[in-house]
Parts: C-alpha cells; structure tokens; sequence
C-alpha cells in the first residue's frame, strides 16, 4: 500500500490484528457464514471480536477472498501484502501457502454449519 492509500475502518482493524500476532506470536479468527438473498452464503472475517474482512458474490472461493482482505497485513512490505491479497478467490490452501512465504502459519481449529475457525502464529 502506499502512504497515500487511506485504509477504511475495517482494514485498520485488519491491521491492529496484524500486528496483534506480531506482538503475541498468534491469534484466533472466526470465517462467519451469513446469508445474502443474492449470493447465498458470505464469509465475514472476525478477530478480536471485529469484522476484519469479508467476502461477497459467486463464481470464486469467497472463503479464501475473506481471509486473506483478512489477513494481508501480516505481509512485513508492501510485496508480501500483495502475494496475501492475490491470493485471494484461489483457494484456502493457496492462502496458506501465501502466509507460510511471508512467515505465518494458518490452522484450521473448527468447521461447523455456519463458522469455521483458524488460528494464525508466527513461524519460529
């Protein structure tokens, strides 16, 4: 991002979260399953009890698009926020895989009907 970007409310909570895990070494986040008359179900991203990210309409993984709006903070510069963001509508796993290039972990702790939880930590 550049200084000139302003960020919306929600992306400065992402962002206090971000560097929550960089203070306390991890944190656990909640995907929330909503329904949308339009889209079916939307993913909203919740950590320290805050919306941090969500998702909405069809024809990708929005799941993986939540996650890393989520958390593309946790990338050091502004090239490891990108690789989290691009990451975005390809998958769980490519998220993952964009946290662990950038030194984090994602865990998956819960799937339910309508909530699924994960846990982010730093790599040692």
């Amino acid at each position: 991002m550049t200084k000139a970007t302003k960020l919306t409310a929600m992306e400065k909570r992402a962002k206090i979260f971000a560097q929550d895990v960089y203070t306390y070494g991890s944190a656990h986040l909640a995907v929330i399953w909503k329904e949308n008359r339009t889209w079916g179900l939307n993913p909203s991203v919740e950590g320290n009890g805050e919306k941090i990210g969500y998702a909405s309409g069809c024809g990708y993984c929005k799941e993986s698009a939540a996650l890393a709006d989520a958390l593309q903070f946790l990338g050091k510069d502004d090239e490891e926020q990108r690789s989290i963001r691009e990451s975005s509508g390809c998958g769980v796993e490519t998220v993952r895989r964009a946290l662990q290039s950038c030194g984090f972990e994602l865990q998956a702790r819960y799937c339910g009907k309508r909530e699924n939880s994960y846990r982010v930590f730093k790599i040692a």
